[in-house]
């Protein structure tokens, strides 16, 4: 969600080291981006954005601290059929910050 061209791991390297699907995610996770598109947000409640690299698309989506679901729309894509790898909150995200479902 937050553009910039340096990424960095901002929390002990030992919880990087008990997630490590999530950090192999966000290593590969380009600084540099060929498009952004806006998806969807209201101004201190949440925001969903798109950026691609090359042939990859990277959809995020961040909120305040309400609950909320979005629906997105991906007609951006184009057709054509398209594989999806999903980090999503868990059932206790609200109270565990590291609560999360990957798909």
């Amino acid at each position: 969600m937050f553009e910039s061209p340096l990424n960095m791991l901002c929390d002990s390297p030992d919880n990087y080291e008990k997630e490590a699907e999530c950090t192999a995610f966000i290593a590969h996770i380009p600084t540099v981006w060929d498009r952004t598109i806006s998806l969807d947000g209201a101004v201190g409640q949440y925001i969903a954005i798109a950026r691609q690299k090359g042939d990859e698309w990277y959809v995020g989506g961040l909120t305040n601290w309400e609950a909320r679901t979005l629906e997105i729309d991906l007609s951006f894509l184009g057709a054509g059929d398209f594989t999806a790898e999903v980090f999503r909150d868990g059932a206790n995200a609200n109270r565990i910050a590291s609560d999360y479902k990957r798909k």
